[in-house]
């Protein structure tokens, strides 16, 4: 489902051009369907044997046999948001601490990770952003042809976006192109590149990152939008945090799409927005299960999380070019920096301190370990 975020626009644009050559990619379709099946085959034979997939998604499409109602499709994407919160601070081994009295003594977890994963994924955004739509960037509109010139037809005018990170000229320097239809270039009144259509586009970007970032918060921290939260009632019968949580999600998947459809992409936009879009994808569709809403379903995310983590860190140590940096001038560009020591400082504290209270809560469940040696099937 990611795909169509990164693809859609290109599919779309170039659909023509698809359909001209349908044989080469029906026989690309036919292979890569060969190819599957034969990977697959012991699963395809015992599925003909005896239908064992198609009894369980049978069995568990409405009410599974671990009590999850598929159908409750808003508190299920609640319990799964959970579920990733503990994915990330290391509370899930729960069930291996110390029981005193037939009730859990202490669960251990890291308090850090999960709002150093939310800052670092609106931090992304917000670099990529700010490169794509740099401040000094400024539209320049060319005169018209001379038509004494050569006795050609004067053309119209054509502008572009002057951005340094799009193939432009650095803020503020002239750029202009000619659109005459005599002379070689495009007809007369049209926009090479179409530049002028991401009019908008920044103002469209910022808005949904500031209202996901809000509404985000107010659902996270509100804490009523999880299942053992309180009800008081609302809009529609949903709790007040359930509405900012929707909206949260609504801002979430608009923004990745806006940047994922993006005709002018920056260096390593299209990298963020597949790793962000694939974790909340996996989420959101881990809300309807044939099992439990577990967070050990979550665990084909790792490491995406922590490289978002990591990605962050380099980014915002980089000065000259921010998600630039994820490439390979990060560290070139900290030596650079007049203060190399202080921009390296804060991202080696925060890897720092993730590393130790990660050990913390690993520690913590061994030594509980030794002392109990597990509980019941786990032990």
């Amino acid at each position: 489902m990611a795909a169509p975020i990164l693809y859609g626009r290109s599919i779309w644009e170039n659909r023509r051009r698809w359909l001209a050559e349908w044989k080469r990619w029906t026989a690309v379709a036919l292979a890569a369907a060969g190819a599957f099946c034969i990977g697959a085959f012991p699963f395809l034979l015992y599925n003909a044997m005896t239908r064992g997939t198609l009894y369980v998604l049978r069995s568990n499409a409405g009410s599974t046999t671990n009590g999850v109602n598929n159908t409750a499709v808003l508190q299920n994407l609640w319990t799964e948001a959970d579920a990733f919160r503990v994915l990330l601070d290391g509370s899930y081994f729960w069930f291996q601490g110390r029981w005193v009295q037939g009730k859990l003594a202490d669960i251990y977890y890291n308090p850090l990770t999960p709002t150093v994963f939310a800052l670092s994924a609106l931090g992304l955004v917000a670099l990529i952003l700010r490169r794509r739509f740099p401040v000094g960037a400024t539209l320049v509109v060319a005169r018209l042809v001379n038509p004494d010139v050569g006795g050609k037809q004067a053309g119209r005018p054509q502008a572009r976006l002057v951005n340094p990170d799009v193939g432009g000229k650095p803020p503020g320097r002239s750029q202009a192109r000619f659109a005459n239809p005599n002379i070689g270039g495009p007809p007369a009144g049209r926009l090479q590149g179409s530049p002028l259509r991401d009019f908008g586009l920044p103002q469209r970007a910022w808005a949904l990152l500031g209202a996901g970032a809000l509404t985000g918060a107010a659902w996270w921290f509100g804490g009523s939008g999880r299942p053992g939260g309180p009800a008081p009632g609302g809009l529609l019968g949903l709790r007040a945090v359930d509405v900012a949580g929707a909206l949260f999600w609504l801002c979430s998947g608009a923004l990745m799409v806006t940047l994922g459809f993006d005709r002018h992409p920056v260096a390593r936009q299209r990298v963020v927005v597949a790793a962000l879009a694939f974790i909340g994808l996996v989420v959101a569709q881990s809300a309807v299960t044939l099992s439990g809403l577990w967070a050990t379903h979550l665990l084909l995310l790792l490491p995406l999380p922590q490289i978002v983590i990591a990605a962050f860190l380099v980014g915002i140590g980089d000065r000259g070019s921010g998600i630039g940096a994820l490439a390979t001038g990060g560290v070139a560009s900290l030596r650079r920096s007049p203060i190399p020591g202080i921009r390296s400082l804060v991202p080696a504290i925060v890897v720092a301190a993730l590393v130790v209270l990660d050990l913390g809560v690993a520690v913590s469940y061994h030594r509980d370990l030794g002392i109990t040696g597990g509980a019941s099937s786990f032990s």
